[in-house]
């Protein structure tokens, strides 16, 4: 494709279907917006407290606490890794029950937020994997690797992830395996440890958990 697009967190369904949280643009470039997308978050807005999925979804982010600041690429999100947070209503093609991929921009400060787990992405009943959906998070305790949680259990994907510099991450499972990606480079793979179970009424969260603080300190862009 000949527009140049920018991911920030994007979360694709199955073998077509994608939710991003952020994507951006440069000055200057077009950005094409896959119709396979089930939401996409530019956060771009730069005030107020909702986000506008510009997805053919239609969903709205709310805010409640992230600061607006300077992102990667355009405006982003700034979580202070004590109680922010962006909250996102249940829909059915948030749930990923055939699969998916999410993608995000980090830029993480840790010092503060939660002591093991910062949650980037989050939609379940309970933390850790052992309810339905599915959690996207770091492992503090493994130098900020990616960690994911579906099925009954969680996988951690050891590669860490140096702060206070951007870093494009992204994980994508299928019903069977998890692969885990950092600025471009695949950095782990694991067996899914269960099929995908239905998050149905479950709010999906950004930057910390709905169900418990899970607190993320950095940007998302």
């Amino acid at each position: 494709m000949k527009q140049k697009t920018f991911l920030w967190m994007m979360l694709l369904s199955g073998v077509c279907m994608t939710v991003v949280l952020a994507l951006s643009a440069m000055k200057g470039y077009a950005v094409e917006v896959d119709k396979t997308l089930v939401m996409y978050l530019p956060f771009d807005e730069g005030q107020g407290q909702v986000a506008q999925d510009k997805s053919n979804t239609g969903l709205q982010a709310r805010l409640d606490g992230p600061k607006w600041v300077a992102g990667k690429f355009g405006k982003a999100l700034e979580f202070d890794g004590i109680d922010d947070i962006v909250t996102v209503d249940d829909a059915a093609p948030l749930r990923l029950l055939n699969g998916g991929t999410i993608m995000a921009w980090l830029f993480i400060k840790g010092e503060t937020g939660h002591a093991s787990w910062p949650r980037i992405m989050i939609k379940s009943e309970t933390n850790g994997g052992t309810g339905t959906g599915y959690d996207f998070l770091l492992d503090r305790a493994q130098g900020y690797s990616l960690r994911f949680c579906t099925g009954g259990a969680c996988n951690t994907l050891v590669s860490p992830i140096s702060l206070l510099t951007w870093h494009h991450i992204a994980v994508t499972f299928d019903g069977k395996n998890i692969r885990a990606y950092v600025d471009g480079k695949e950095i782990g793979a694991a067996n899914q440890p269960g099929p995908m179970t239905d998050s149905a009424g479950q709010k999906a969260g950004i930057g910390n958990s709905p169900v418990d603080s899970r607190q993320y300190q950095g940007i998302m862009d």
